[in-house]
């Protein structure tokens, strides 16, 4: 099959696809969707009460440059590539994109972990694809139970070492670590910008509880061993999981 016969199907592929989506969304606007889309009745489901949350945000930003990270990702193979395998930091093994390992990354940092975050992200720099497009997203979520309690939690760490352990120290993560003031680490999901840059966390608070779901690959369950954890890992299986009353998450 020659390129031009090529590209022909894949544009008609994607045309057929984005016309089934259009034709979706006008159909779920009209009467006809009572047919066929009966009015759910919701559940609800009693998981206590808190009297107020608030969250800081630390960092939303992933990635500096989103062109570059799509360029990168479209260069390894596209979305369902391992991420382990990009050769992003901190797992470059110096032998370019998509040659990655994490066996071998890992090797590269591990006797620097949690203590020397910064060697380590040095040493990774010299070795991965990109080094400085990586930022990384991480919440501080704290919680006022009814008897006026105040407790908090920290929601994802990030990616960049570096990027990450500026913004832990320009809003005192650092020190509500270190000081036992954050106790629990809530891991939304797997994905490098919310989770590499563990040994950042681990650095001031080793022992810190760690939450996960059971989705985590063999892979990112490694790296929390690798990069020195010293605590309890909760694994959080499908469906709802209570915190504490009032605060739970829902894992699907």
């Amino acid at each position: 099959m020659n390129e031009a016969r090529r590209d022909f199907i894949k544009g008609g592929a994607a045309g057929i696809g984005l016309g089934a989506l259009a034709s979706m969304g006008v159909f779920s606007y009209s009467p006809a969707r009572e047919f066929f889309l009966p009015d759910e009745v919701r559940k609800m489901t009693d998981f206590g009460a808190i009297k107020s949350v608030e969250v800081t945000n630390i960092s939303e930003t992933s990635w500096f440059d989103n062109s570059m990270l799509m360029g990168d990702i479209k260069g390894a193979g596209g979305l369902l590539v391992n991420q382990y395998l990009f050769n992003w930091p901190p797992f470059g093994n110096g032998k370019g994109l998509a040659k990655g390992s994490y066996e071998e990354g890992i090797s590269q940092i591990k006797h620097l972990l949690p203590d020397k975050i910064d060697e380590a992200w040095e040493a990774t720099k010299k070795l991965s694809v990109n080094p400085d497009n990586a930022g990384g997203y991480s919440a501080l979520i704290e919680i006022e139970r009814l008897n006026g309690e105040k407790k908090k939690y920290l929601l994802d760490c990030g990616w960049s070492y570096k990027w990450m352990h500026e913004c832990f120290k320009r809003e005192g993560i650092d020190k509500m670590l270190q000081s036992g003031e954050i106790d629990t680490l809530i891991m939304s999901h797997e994905h490098y910008d919310h989770f590499w840059a563990l040994p950042v966390v681990l650095k001031y608070k080793p022992d810190i509880r760690i939450i996960i779901h059971e989705g985590f690959y063999p892979e990112g369950r490694q790296y929390i061993k690798d990069s020195g954890h010293k605590g309890e890992l909760v694994v959080f299986k499908k469906g709802r999981n209570e915190i504490e009353p009032g605060m739970c998450t829902f894992c699907y």
